[in-house]
């Protein structure tokens, strides 16, 4: 996912977002701090469901159920 999301950036943006990564730098926290344009935030989300319905899709309903619980609420 790292990848794909990258080439979505800028190679200033892809920069701090490798320097955040390589600090533990909270995710959320780093996406604000790169000033993401529109359309790269909508890419980024699609990006980003695509790989989350493919990883529910091996999941158990039990592993589904755990990482429901993991993940922050919005």
């Amino acid at each position: 996912m790292h990848q794909k999301i990258d080439a979505v950036l800028t190679s200033e943006q892809r920069a701090k977002v490798l320097q955040a990564r390589q600090s533990g730098q909270n995710l959320k926290d780093m996406m604000k701090s790169i000033q993401l344009t529109a359309l790269q935030k909508q890419k980024i989300r699609a990006i980003q469901q695509n790989s989350y319905q493919q990883i529910n899709a091996i999941l158990t309903a039990e592993q589904r159920a755990k990482l429901g619980q993991m993940r922050p609420q919005r």
